[in-house]
């Protein structure tokens, strides 16, 4: 599966994928260091790759308006 890193996720979860033999790819990786929220949803829905994200306020939208495939990390304080 192909995998695309939001600006704010740990390089531990790339490791992590890349080890279960995925394709992850980051943000500033594909031309999209600065890219905003919506521009990486679009590449990722038009490369079939899916967005890991760790911006709570991104995840709530995704929810709320669902396009393509959207991971909400969440982590626990």
């Amino acid at each position: 599966m192909l995998f695309l890193l939001d600006q704010d996720v740990d390089v531990a979860v790339a490791t992590m994928l890349r080890r279960q033999h995925h394709t992850c790819l980051t943000a500033s990786g594909v031309g999209l260091m600065d890219g905003r929220d919506d521009d990486l949803t679009v590449w990722a829905t038009e490369h079939d790759a899916a967005l890991i994200s760790t911006d709570k306020e991104f995840g709530r939208r995704r929810m709320k308006n669902a396009i393509g495939h959207h991971v909400w990390v969440r982590a626990l304080d």
